[in-house]
């Protein structure tokens, strides 16, 4: 059972991650002009993404059902018992509708083709959906400052989504970019310029908000070991540390946006780049 409740647990939140990453890339990331296509795409993939968030929320809840029934399939009444009578059932259906509203926005930009501003103003309405996870997380338990810790993780939690969602997407769109749709080293370069003042912004406010909740949650060292909470926080920390290793594997692309700065203008100019095009598809 623990296992299920982990498992849809960490679908949800990287649904919302990917949610923030493709609205954030497609919205902000991108240089505008070539990218149309993208953000097409990205806003195709985030429309995706809210269905799935209300169909793992909705496991999730049948799995507290379940714990309340003594480990067996709930029944209709006592999820609605649920539901309705329990702080973190009220705000689990409060999140559904809100993200069955955001997913109607998303799909009406599809529809006007206003894929960029679609993305920008999912961004802005998906904050609060990420956020409000704090809600139900161990920072309520905090007796002294509680708003000050709830504030924290969520913070915590915004942070987290925006970095590590962002950073598939890119790879993603750096790879279609570079390879399958020849665009521009400049393009390349002021993509991961972009990335990198959202990757500074995310890790200094994760350690931060990841220090305070440490101290108020843990405050001796010896129950980092000793307690659940205190292993799934070293797990967090070892899944930092891989995130910076990773971050710091993309190093070499701050000298490659050294070099492409200088002879971007000369050595790729837009006719260049069609006249590959052209050479690729076998045109005179």
């Amino acid at each position: 059972m623990f296992a299920i409740e982990a498992a849809t647990s960490a679908v949800t939140y990287c649904a919302l991650a990917l949610l923030l990453g493709c609205s954030t890339t497609g919205g902000f990331l991108l240089p505008q002009g070539e990218s149309d296509e993208f953000s097409r795409q990205l806003l195709s993939f985030a429309a995706k993404l809210v269905p799935l968030f209300v169909l793992a929320s909705i496991v999730s809840v049948v799995i507290q059902g379940a714990k309340l029934n003594g480990g067996v399939f709930p029944s209709f009444e006592i999820l609605d018992r649920y539901v309705r009578l329990t702080q973190s059932g009220r705000i689990w259906a409060i999140r559904q509708v809100y993200a069955l509203l955001l997913w109607g926005g998303i799909y009406s930009y599809r529809r006007t083709g206003k894929d960029r501003t679609g993305l920008r103003v999912a961004l802005l309405l998906s904050l609060p959906l990420v956020a409000s996870r704090s809600l139900t997380s161990h920072a309520v338990a905090v007796r002294e400052s509680t708003k000050l810790a709830v504030s924290a993780d969520a913070l915590h939690l915004l942070a987290t989504a925006a970095w590590a969602g962002a950073l598939p997407v890119l790879f993603w769109v750096l790879y279609r970019g570079t390879r399958k749709l020849d665009m521009a080293p400049s393009w390349t370069a002021e993509t991961v310029k972009r990335f990198s003042w959202l990757a500074l912004v995310a890790v200094t406010v994760l350690a931060i908000t990841g220090l305070y909740q440490s101290w108020i949650q843990v405050q001796q060292l010896a129950l980092l070991f000793e307690t659940p909470y205190g292993q799934i926080l070293m797990l967090k920390l070892l899944l930092f540390l891989c995130m910076i290793i990773v971050r710091g594997a993309l190093g070499p692309w701050g000298l490659l946006r050294h070099r492409i700065s200088h002879s971007a203008a000369t050595r790729d100019t837009q006719p260049a780049r069609d006249q590959r095009r052209q050479g690729a598809a076998g045109l005179p």
